[in-house]
């Protein structure tokens, strides 16, 4: 584990109290992980992703802070800065730093004397202060010697950077406004001494001096709760907190007044919307800053709209200015993500976080995890311990508790893979000698293993929220989905938390009034689903991520989680149907709505790249009034559906079942009158060709049932299947990677192809896949049909899904071509497809198969690993025992679609596939 070094030679301060600043660690709030205490040595050691040191002095008018700063290295992929700070809270605080720009913003490095006011970055610009001082001689280097000062007096607030030499480099000042009537002034104007790192910036801080006066001590005292949405015949005592209890077999939230209560929220209501990383611009932040010029003329209009429309919950991410305005708010904690962030020490993950979701999980078997937490909770949860209007405290959100692999093993499986010193994988083999497992870890080990990490993450995490706040809920961890963790994991985090969450993008079946799991053959109803879920945490539960994206908001809706709708009518009745069934459940004690902006149409960023209509507005400000209007009569009706059960369930409308891939080639490849495709075989090798030079190559032993799929001698990519099954408790994909048979021959001017692939991955586990592979004489598709599939190990398989496998290898992340797929589209034909950024090439596939379950090609791992999920499953459970046989009788195919003539070419050869 490596140290970041942090030297401070501390000089007698003169301050509003006498005490000199101390070594004493007792005497700073800093991240024990990130400043390091060295009373004899004379130094304060630290570095992070984003990290404050501040002194115990009280918060002045009047401060002084200079230090003298070398700076070593920073982060490379995000913003990094370095430097002294004026410090009121973690949401509201100016620095004077040394700022290192990401690759995508050139990677410059220069200075900045900058506001963050309510959470919000470049406050100053906001507040409309005047830039009275501004000089820039040159920028910082690394390894140079810089010294760093920060001054602020009821007047303003300077900084400036002076070399080695004493000449001074640069310098910026900016002038309070005068205070309002109430004596406030719309800037930070007050704080204390504090340093601070951020994106793994790393330097040497010396010769600090700091000088405070003029206290202005901060009142404690909150607005008292006066919420007015509730239940009216539902009545407990006042306690002045938020609770949750279980009452006439349903559990509800009793408000601060004794009152049964909903939560009903919305996430990210934010007066700056979404930054576009490809635009270089918020346009949501645009619009406002010219219709809402004073940002409290925002605030006041959003409130105003979201108490109309019978919201009461300011969920995940919203702006810090809303609170205490008539609406509940809740704190993100970020206890878990917060150890993976980067630049931080690898001993401090078990998974980084890859700038994307679901990427993290933390070192819980960190010796200084529970002091991590009680650091984070003493910051964010004790200030917070009197208000009356917090309703709890998220632990995380979307963790990887799979870790990269299976439910139940993967966590296990990323730990043993890291390296033997790291403190999880000692952690790892005391808890197997432990067991007296010597030999190769059974699955039970490993889910046991998943279990005592689950137990230290929320017992550790929950301990440290209530030792400091015993007033509010523990609201869990914001599971990714019903998926999003083993059972066991949900059974410990009943154990713990007050309140389960977890995010959840449902299938609504428009025509049978019902909503799923998802759209798959083994879909379940989210009613059973959830209650499922409530069997293993005994807890109330909170859904905090929902939505349904509509295509005729303008947005490409291509990135993101959720069933997509042509219409905001269509939307807003699958919004209503989920609605009405959450608040049906008596174990759910509200939701929280995804979200109150839409997306950029560019996406956000390249590790986050969605551009989806989840707003309750668009960019511009106007609302979506099919949906709005729906909220508002709901909400007003919402004891009514309390008590009203779920909706009613309708019968199946009478509809085909799905086409056989006997009737898929009948209509799609037709005998060509004067044409023949060719089959040819030649010793280990066989190639099919047809008239339109499409060209279908494969090897015996190769991995792929076709090594090369080539149109007009381009290669395009390979092809193969894939078997998915069900493993302790979790899911496994398995290509088959090696032909062991191959039998070509033509049939009515289409060449065919029968090739059987197997993969034994363990001892006792294998399978063989057989599909047949039609050509057609002309054109440029060709149909694949899992024909067989054998187990050929000495163990069952519990078989969950059939793959088609299309690789390409110019596969990328689509939102960086042109021909972008809308996943999830209700009542859209299956397809998918990997894209060319130029050249106008895809490969890909389409279906109107009865079995078909997904179409969703994708990259993983930055990047790295391609995933061209053609999802088929079986109507009905499939257990293969060994040396059985599993024949899906033409129920299981899709047509490969290849082409060169780009996003036209590839719209018409799908409409074509799929009429």
């Amino acid at each position: 584990m490596k140290n970041n070094l942090f030297v401070l030679f501390l000089l007698p301060v003169l301050a509003a109290v006498s005490a000199p600043l101390s070594y004493d660690p007792a005497k700073w709030d800093a991240n024990p992980l990130d400043w390091r205490f060295d009373a004899a040595a004379g130094t304060l050691c630290g570095g992070s992703a984003n990290a404050f040191a501040i002194f115990d002095a009280p918060r002045c008018a009047k401060m002084r802070l200079s230090a003298r700063v070398t700076p070593e290295s920073a982060g490379t992929n995000n913003w990094a800065t370095c430097g002294v700070s004026l410090f009121h809270d973690e949401w509201n605080y100016w620095h004077v730093a040394l700022v290192q720009a990401p690759p995508e913003a050139g990677g410059r490095r220069h200075f900045e004397l900058c506001e963050m006011r309510g959470g919000a970055w470049l406050s100053q610009y906001q507040d409309k202060l005047v830039c009275t001082e501004q000089r820039q001689v040159r920028a910082w280097n690394y390894g140079e010697t810089l010294d760093l000062s920060i001054e602020s007096t009821p007047e303003g607030i300077r900084g400036e950077v002076r070399d080695a030499t004493g000449a001074r480099i640069w310098s910026m000042r900016y002038a309070f406004p005068a205070p309002a009537a109430d004596g406030t002034v719309r800037a930070v104007t007050c704080g204390r001494p504090a340093l601070h790192v951020n994106g793994g910036f790393r330097g040497v801080f010396a010769k600090l001096d700091a000088d405070c006066a003029e206290p202005r001590p901060v009142s404690s005292a909150f607005p008292a709760y006066t919420g007015d949405i509730f239940v009216p015949d539902v009545k407990e005592s006042a306690t002045g907190f938020f609770r949750v209890v279980e009452k006439d077999g349903r559990w509800w939230v009793i408000d601060p007044l004794g009152r049964g209560t909903v939560l009903l929220g919305v996430d990210h209501v934010t007066y700056w919307g979404h930054h576009s990383q490809r635009a270089h611009v918020s346009h949501h932040h645009e619009v406002n800053k010219v219709k809402f010029p004073d940002k409290r003329d925002w605030e006041a209009d959003t409130l105003g709209r979201l108490k109309a429309w019978g919201f009461n919950l300011l969920g995940a991410g919203c702006d810090h200015a809303l609170k205490h305005r008539g609406l509940i708010h809740t704190i993100f904690l970020s206890i878990g993500d917060g150890l993976c962030g980067e630049g931080n020490d690898p001993d401090y993950y078990i998974c980084p976080n890859e700038h994307r979701p679901c990427s993290a999980f933390p070192n819980v078997f960190h010796p200084q995890f529970a002091a991590w937490a009680d650091y984070k909770a003493r910051r964010q949860c004790a200030p917070n311990r009197d208000d009356p209007w917090l309703f709890g405290y998220f632990i995380d959100n979307e963790l990887a508790w799979w870790g990269r692999g299976g439910a139940a093993t993967g966590l296990f499986d990323a730990v043993a893979k890291l390296p033997a010193t790291h403190s999880a994988r000692v952690a790892q083999q005391a808890f197997l000698a432990a067991r007296g497992v010597k030999g190769t870890p059974s699955a039970d080990d490993k889910l046991a293993f998943l279990k005592l990490a689950a137990d230290r993450y929320f017992r550790i995490s929950s301990e440290a929220i209530r030792r400091h706040d015993p007033n509010h809920l523990v609201m869990g961890a914001r599971f990714a989905g019903l998926g999003g963790a083993h059972p066991a994991v949900w059974e410990v985090s009943g154990k713990y938390c007050d309140v389960v969450t977890f995010n959840c993008y449902p299938w609504a079946d428009l025509d049978r009034n019902v909503v799923m799991t998802d759209r798959g053959g083994n879909a379940k109803r989210v009613v059973d689903a959830f209650t499922e879920q409530y069997g293993h945490v005994k807890r109330p539960m909170l859904i905090t991520e929902w939505s349904f994206p509509a295509l005729d908001s303008g947005l490409p809706c291509t990135g993101g989680a959720g069933q997509r709708f042509q219409t905001q009518a269509l939307r807003t009745q699958a919004t209503e149907l989920f609605a009405k069934t959450m608040l049906s459940l008596p174990f759910l004690v509200g939701y929280d709505y995804f979200m109150w902006v839409d997306e950029p149409p560019e996406g956000i960023s390249d590790a986050f790249p969605e551009d989806s209509n989840y707003g309750l507005i668009n960019e511009k400000g106007e609302a979506y009034p099919e949906i709005t209007s729906m909220f508002a009569r709901l909400h007003r009706e919402v004891g009514t559906w309390l008590r009203a059960g779920a909706p009613a369930e309708k019968p199946a409308p009478a509809r085909a079942g799905g086409e056989t891939a006997e009737q898929a080639l009948a209509r799609l490849a037709p005998a060509a009158a004067g044409k023949t495709a060719s089959a040819v075989r030649e010793g280990d090798r066989y190639v099919l060709r047809n008239a339109s030079g499409l060209e279908l190559a494969g090897r015996m032993g190769a991995r792929y049932m076709f090594e090369s799929v080539k149109l007009g001698g381009t290669l395009l990519g390979q092809y193969t299947g894939m078997l998915n099954d069900r493993v302790d408790g979790g899911l496994r994909w398995n290509d088959a990677t090696k032909v062991v048979s191959a039998e070509v021959r033509t049939e009515g001017g289409r060449a065919v192809a029968v090739v059987a692939s197997e993969n034994r991955p363990s001892a006792g586990y294998g399978f063989r896949l057989t599909h047949r592979i039609v050509l057609p004489a002309e054109g440029t598709r060709f149909l694949c049909e899992l024909v067989r599939a054998e187990n050929i190990g000495e163990k069952p398989i519990d078989v969950n899904a059939f793959y088609f496998r299309q690789y390409a290898p110019y596969a990328t992340d689509k939102n960086e071509t042109k021909m972008k797929v809308v996943p999830n589209l209700w009542k859209a034909p299956f397809h998918d497809a990997w894209f060319a950024r130029t050249g106008g090439a895809y490969f890909g596939g389409a279906t109107t198969a009865p079995t078909v379950s997904m179409f969703c090609y994708h990259l993983m791992s930055n990047g790295k690993s391609q995933h061209p999920d053609a999802m088929f499953a079986p109507e009905k459970e499939l257990v293969l025992a060994p040396g059985a046989v599993y024949d899906p009788k033409g129920t299981m195919w899709m047509v490969a679609l290849c082409g060169l003539d780009g996003a036209d070419g590839w719209k018409k050869a799908v409409g074509e596939a799929t009429k």
